[in-house]
């Protein structure tokens, strides 16, 4: 069974060689260019088929509501009665925790 992709690399699970080509030819070039979102205002026609990732995946967030989600599912996890839980096992469980809706 092939294994599940989610976010912005099941957009780069392509099917043909030559869709793969072009993609990283995009990416080479957009990445090589500094000042993100004016480049993107002058080249979204030059590069279609990665500008609809950056656009979604490069917007910062309009509110602060998942930092404040995320430090609450911190807090649900890191309790009183768990003083002892390493840092390492905090941060899996938070992530965890976090992205269950994704599974």
């Amino acid at each position: 069974m092939a294994e599940k992709k989610f976010g912005v690399w099941a957009f780069f699970d392509v099917k043909t060689n030559d869709k793969s080509k072009a993609v990283s030819k995009e990416c080479n070039a957009v990445l090589s260019r500094g000042r993100p979102a004016t480049w993107w205002k002058f080249n979204t026609r030059k590069y279609p088929t990665i500008s609809k990732v950056a656009q979604v995946y490069l917007a910062p967030p309009p509110t602060s509501v998942p930092s404040e989600r995320l430090f609450s599912t911190a807090g649900d996890i890191i309790t009183e009665h768990r003083t002892r839980l390493l840092p390492d096992n905090a941060e899996k469980l938070i992530f965890l925790k976090y992205n269950a809706s994704l599974i």
